[in-house]
């Protein structure tokens, strides 16, 4: 799956402009949350079952960032379109599952 994370963020990155720079610290976060969670999990010396799935979270909870950001050139939800949902919408796509993405300006959180 990191594999798949890596290639993902990087299809949205181009080396010289302001987004691929603002793109490669989105993608830095999501592994670092992911290595955070789980140092988390094995502080809490949780089964792996649980460690496995709190590693995915920390990779994967900013997923929609990437096409939000190219797309709207914000990672403000109000401003653009809730990032939670369209990530749940490029998982759906690439691994199968319903999809629905919040509308723009219908979002409360940032």
């Amino acid at each position: 799956m990191k594999r798949w994370y890596r290639r993902y963020a990087r299809s949205f990155i181009s080396e010289d402009s302001s987004a691929g720079q603002a793109l490669r610290l989105k993608e830095a976060h999501g592994i670092r949350v992911s290595r955070e969670m789980r140092d988390l999990a094995a502080a809490l010396k949780l089964n792996p079952a649980v460690k496995d799935i709190a590693v995915l979270a920390g990779l994967l909870h900013d997923i929609g960032r990437f096409e939000q950001y190219t797309r709207y050139g914000t990672f403000v939800d109000a401003k653009s379109v809730n990032h939670g949902d369209l990530g749940v919408r490029v998982l759906d796509q690439d691994f199968g599952g319903p999809q629905q993405v919040t509308p723009i300006g219908t979002c409360s959180s940032q």
